[in-house]
């Protein structure tokens, strides 16, 4: 562990981790497509007060995702949304087995997959709209941990106070990322592959 993050490989075992990838990436496999749009139309991933914080970095790029929605909060209350929960359920099991970390279901705040796909305006130093997750009405503090579904390019990229980049970790099947919440990061965008999937899990923080 790095004093920023901590990095795990081979979270699961090759068997797994290609059932979770064969899964997600089955044809009946529900993806929505997410983003806002502005009072001129443009559409945007994270939302146009965020964007417009970062519209002048060259390397930021916006036009929108696929979500799977696993688990989100509704009036405090844990709301399953998704036929496939045992999915990152088995992921934040390991993890906390392999890390050492005691992980209270109950501390679940969201888990959802994203999922990119190749845009002929990505360059391999593009990415997403730097962000923090759970950032609604009111900052929570929270941890991530991120699962990398599929081998590809595009590096989830993490920023320091200066909003300097200080990381970049590439996407590899079963790696998973974890982090302090406050630490500002973006998607990075596939260039070579033709998509880049992740589960993204946040915990509140005790």
């Amino acid at each position: 562990m790095t004093e920023n993050y901590l990095l795990i490989d081979d979270l699961l075992d090759e068997k797994e981790s290609s059932s979770i990838e064969n899964q997600m990436y089955d044809s009946f496999f529900p993806w929505y497509f997410s983003n806002e749009k502005d009072e001129n139309g443009t559409r945007y991933t994270v939302g146009v007060a965020t964007y417009d914080k970062w519209k002048n970095d060259e390397n930021v790029i916006d036009v929108g995702q696929f979500v799977h929605e696993f688990l989100f909060l509704k009036e405090g209350s844990q709301i399953i949304n998704s036929d496939y929960i045992k999915i990152p359920f088995k992921i934040i099991s390991e993890f906390a087995k392999k890390a050492k970390i005691n992980i209270d279901y109950s501390d679940i705040l969201k888990i959802k997959a994203n999922m990119i796909t190749q845009y002929r305006e990505y360059t391999k130093n593009s990415y997403g709209v730097p962000h923090t997750d759970y950032n609604y009405k009111n900052y929570v503090e929270h941890y991530v941990l991120i699962y990398y579904v599929n081998d590809s390019d595009g590096d989830t990229v993490l920023f320091n106070e200066n909003k300097e980049i200080f990381a970049k970790i590439t996407p590899k099947k079963g790696r998973c990322l974890f982090f302090n919440g406050n630490i500002l990061h973006a998607g990075g965008h596939p260039v070579d592959n033709f998509t880049r999937c992740v589960i993204n899990m946040n915990f509140k923080k005790k």
